[in-house]
């Protein structure tokens, strides 16, 4: 299954990002967990690494698959099998059997927040379910969770789709239980002050967003997890592949769009959208689309100088820093090459002040 699951993750597109145009938008200010200070003083975190600027190696732990870089020198490492906690020394300090993927969050109320799986029966058939979970930073104990197999209808209901969602083939089995999935979620983020919230209690700080790829909408749980308070289709239904969907300052959704057309050839885009209106306000695609087609995985994340900083896929695995008119102001790429030669795809890459990480862990490079 592991092979399976690493053969998945390495798939390599062949196109290289060359040229960007110009989009219109209004600027977004980073609402993340993370700390961002001054563009200066900002590492890259690329999986389970924390770069500079220059490449360079600052922190690694290569054996796993996500982390969480926390302030006080722990970390919390997932390899999608085990969820681990390990101290400064890397010495570990709890370990829970968890099939987490994709992100691992930081919450307010110091939990952490994941994505699990589970095998449920739908429709007569078992197919794979996800479960959004926040877990104890002291024990690793689960404290809420939301099951989508057990919601399931009523999200198609809350997000308004016309057609029933159908099984796809499975990312994540669990085990061989299942070959097939009827969710695929792959951000979960704490939703930070917002404009919107006034309007729509559901976007009030505290609260998550959660994303599904294969159904093509998001939707909004209470702080814990108890129930769904929002839910909205992204345009046509089923034509959409999302990933890292997230509540800007203004109220708006910063989206990786893997599918940003109906018809092949697909390629993908950054999307700002506003869900009073419907409507995409701003949204970042080279001038030749078929640059940007990163179908299968991508990041994006909003930085509070204004700029944009997303995963790129395309041709190997690389990060990317535009300014909010397209303009490439960086891009770094993974450490590690594929079979091709080609930087190592990725799930995810973020930008942050990693400082006091830094100074309290036992340094590895």
């Amino acid at each position: 299954m592991r092979a399976r699951f690493f053969k998945i993750i390495l798939l390599v597109y062949a196109v290289a990002l060359t040229s960007c145009q110009t989009p219109a938008g209004s600027p977004v200010t980073n609402r993340h967990q993370l700390t961002d200070a001054n563009e200066e003083e900002l590492q890259t975190q690329i999986e389970c690494v924390l770069l500079d600027k220059q490449q360079k190696i600052l922190f690694a732990k290569p054996e796993a698959a996500m982390c969480l870089f926390r302030p006080d020198g722990t970390v919390v490492a997932s390899d999608h099998y085990r969820l681990t906690k390990y101290d400064r020394a890397g010495e570990v300090l709890w370990e829970q059997p968890f099939a987490s993927h994709h992100m691992l969050r930081e919450s307010s109320d110091g939990t952490i927040l994941i994505l699990t799986s589970e095998v449920k029966t739908w429709g007569g058939q078992t197919h794979r379910f996800d479960r959004v979970e926040k877990v104890s930073q002291s024990t690793g104990a689960i404290l809420y969770s939301f099951s989508l197999a057990k919601n399931f209808d009523q999200l198609v209901s809350l997000a308004g789709l016309k057609t029933q969602p159908q099984p796809e083939s499975a990312f994540w089995q669990i085990d061989q239980q299942s070959q097939t999935e009827m969710t695929h979620a792959n951000s979960a983020y704490e939703i930070p002050e917002n404009a919107l919230a006034e309007k729509n209690p559901a976007f009030a700080a505290g609260n998550v967003i959660v994303n599904v790829n294969t159904m093509g909408l998001f939707f909004i749980l209470d702080s814990k997890l108890k129930k769904p308070l929002w839910a909205a289709a992204y345009l046509p239904p089923n034509k959409h592949r999302l990933h890292d969907v997230q509540v800007l300052k203004n109220g708006h959704l910063l989206v990786f769009n893997n599918y940003s057309n109906a018809s092949p050839p697909y390629v993908s885009s950054l999307d700002e959208y506003d869900v009073e209106t419907g409507k995409v306000v701003w949204r970042f695609q080279p001038e030749n689309p078929k640059t940007l087609a990163s179908l299968w995985v991508g990041s994006v994340q909003a930085l509070k100088n204004g700029n944009i900083f997303y995963s790129d896929m395309t041709s190997g695995g690389f990060a990317v820093e535009i300014d909010r008119a397209g303009r490439e102001i960086s891009r770094q790429k993974h450490w590690a090459l594929d079979r091709k030669g080609q930087p190592r795809p990725f799930q995810e890459a973020k930008r942050a002040n990693f400082a006091e990480f830094l100074s309290r862990a036992k340094q590895n490079p």
